[in-house]
C-alpha cells in the first residue's frame, strides 16, 4: 500500500514539474526515485566497509533499513548519503547518534566518516546531519547558540578532500 502511494506520488510530482528530480521517500525504503538516498548514523568502521561498493551499500540495510521497498531496486540512480553523522561531545542532557568525549575524538570520528565516504566506491554526494544543535538533539557542527563545537578550519580539510578512485 506504501509503496503504491509513493509511486504515485513520485508520478504526480513528475506530472506537475518534469524538470526537477524526485525522491520517494528520502533515507531508505524507496520506491520509484530518481536519486538513491540514505540515511546512516553508524560509526565510521561500518562506513569503511558499506561504502566500498554498491553491493554492500544496498545489501546492509542503513540503520537496518531496505533502500528500496518490495518489488523496486536501484536503476542506476545517483546515490547519496543525505543523513549521516550526528556527533554528540559528551553533556549532560540532549542526545546524538554518535557520542564522543571531547573535540579531538569528534575530528577522529568525523575524518573516519568522511573517509568512508569519499573512498572509492558509489557515493557521489553526502549531507552531514545537522548544521545546529536543535533543542535535545545535539546532533550539530554547531551548538543551539551557533557556536562551533570544532573549529572550521580544521573541519574544512578533512571535508574537501577529493574521492579517492
Amino acid at each position: 500500500m506504501r509503496s503504491s502511494f509513493l509511486a504515485g506520488l513520485y508520478r504526480m510530482t513528475h506530472d506537475l514539474d518534469p524538470t526537477r528530480p524526485v525522491v520517494s521517500n528520502d533515507g531508505w525504503e524507496h520506491a520509484l526515485s530518481d536519486l538513491c538516498t540514505i540515511h546512516d548514523y553508524e560509526p565510521p568502521a561500518v562506513f569503511a566497509q558499506r561504502y566500498r561498493s554498491l553491493r554492500t551499500a544496498l545489501e546492509l540495510g542503513a540503520n537496518r533499513h531496505s533502500a528500496f521497498d518490495p518489488g523496486y531496486g536501484y536503476q542506476g540512480q545517483p546515490f547519496l548519503v543525505t543523513e549521516f553523522g550526528g556527533i554528540r561531545i559528551a553533556d549532560p542532557g540532549g542526545w546524538g547518534w554518535l557520542e564522543v568525549k571531547d573535540q579531538e575524538e569528534f575530528l577522529h570520528v568525523y575524518r573516519g566518516l568522511i573517509d568512508g565516504l569519499m573512498d572509492a566506491g558509489p557515493v557521489q554526494g553526502f549531507c552531514y546531519t545537522q548544521l545546529t544543535d536543535v533543542q535535545q538533539e545535539q546532533n550539530g557542527l554547531l551548538t543551539f547558540d551557533r557556536v562551533p563545537k570544532v573549529d572550521p578550519e580544521l573541519l574544512r580539510p578533512i571535508t574537501q578532500t577529493p574521492k579517492r578512485e
